[in-house]
């Protein structure tokens, strides 16, 4: 009996220093008086110092950790309320960076407590990211309200304005004058007509849904020619009689039709260069010119460049890449890939 009790200690024993070696989270036991008693190697691995290294300067782990006294306080209320619930510290390393951790704590006995942690300073960046984006996700939607209601209100509501005079004034005229009201009226109808289209198209052309990426494109870059006057050369590899995921559709469209309204806006050029090629597990765009050029990493870290952020969004929402190369005088290159997705029912 003893014998096989002796085995069976030993066999947990051995379990549960398999688990204190290679468990991927930080194993720490403190006494009362808060000294490292014993550590695993995912915590000397994480937080930079040896367990022998520590006890060689007797060094309080929480003086090393939480140089702040004020900070350094809420954390030993912490230890003390020992509730086994999960908080999350800014802990300092060896090296002097701040990594982002998450502590359990268990009180054992005689004041000695068990802390296991890990690092989620990479999961605090992604959601810092993700609050990031997702805000600018927000901005960039009301500015697309606010250009439309600016469109509405004074574009077509002043037309619509006009023309409702006309309408009530027109009983009262003899018929040469209301003859001359009524082709008026017609001219602002046909002008209301091609404004209400053109903000239509503006915000999503309905022959993208109908054709495709392609057609879309082709018909932009007569249309933007006409508009601007800047001429577009353009290549592609991969696009025709193809069908992609709609929100590749939109997002690829997006971004060159916001490249080429920045290069008719800012770029002081007649050319422009798209060149569109998709094949094997991405779509890769590339829009260029030759004209002033400008600092595309301020233009990207500020609100001036919101229509770069605009189509680096793009980019990301769907675990797309985009970069922008530039500077002063030297022209511009946008380039995004775009990870291809069957669409729906392939």
């Amino acid at each position: 009996m003893v014998q096989r009790m002796t085995s069976d200690l030993r066999t947990q024993t051995e379990i549960l220093q398999t688990v204190f070696d290679h468990v991927p989270a930080m194993i720490n036991v403190v006494d009362a008086d808060g000294r490292i008693v014993l550590v695993n190697p995912q915590w000397e691995r994480t937080l930079g110092w040896t367990l022998a290294e520590l006890q060689e300067i007797g060094a309080d782990i929480f003086t090393l950790t939480y140089p702040d006294p004020a900070y350094r306080r809420q954390v030993l209320d912490f230890l003390t309320a020992a509730t086994g619930t999960w908080t999350d510290l800014s802990t300092r390393v060896r090296d002097g960076r701040v990594i982002e951790t998450t502590w359990a704590v268990v009180l054992l006995s005689d004041g000695m407590r068990i802390g296991i942690g890990q690092d989620i300073t990479h999961r605090k960046r992604a959601q810092k990211a993700l609050r990031t984006f997702s805000r600018r996700l927000v901005e960039v939607q009301e500015a697309e309200r606010r250009a439309v209601a600016r469109e509405l209100h004074d574009e077509v509501g002043q037309l619509l304005t006009g023309l409702g005079l006309m309408l009530e004034t027109g009983a009262e005229q003899s018929a040469q004058a209301l003859a001359q009201t009524l082709r008026q009226a017609q001219a602002i109808a046909k002008d209301l007509q091609t404004r209400v289209r053109t903000l239509s198209l503006d915000l999503r052309p309905a022959m993208l849904d109908d054709l495709g990426l392609l057609p879309t494109l082709l018909w932009h870059f007569e249309r933007y020619t006409a508009l601007t006057g800047v001429r577009v050369v353009f290549g592609q590899h991969g696009l025709g009689g193809r069908r992609f995921d709609p929100e590749v559709e939109t997002a690829a469209y997006r971004i060159v039709q916001e490249a080429l309204t920045n290069v008719a806006r800012h770029a002081g050029t007649k050319e422009a260069v798209v060149w569109i090629t998709a094949q094997g597990r991405d779509m890769r765009l590339s829009i260029e010119d030759e004209g002033r050029g400008f600092d595309a990493r301020t233009a990207l870290d500020t609100a001036r460049g919101g229509g770069l952020q605009g189509m680096r969004e793009r980019a990301q929402l769907l675990s797309g890449r985009f970069r922008a190369e530039a500077s002063s005088g030297a022209g511009t290159r946008i380039v995004a890939e775009l990870p291809l997705q069957p669409p729906p029912g392939a």
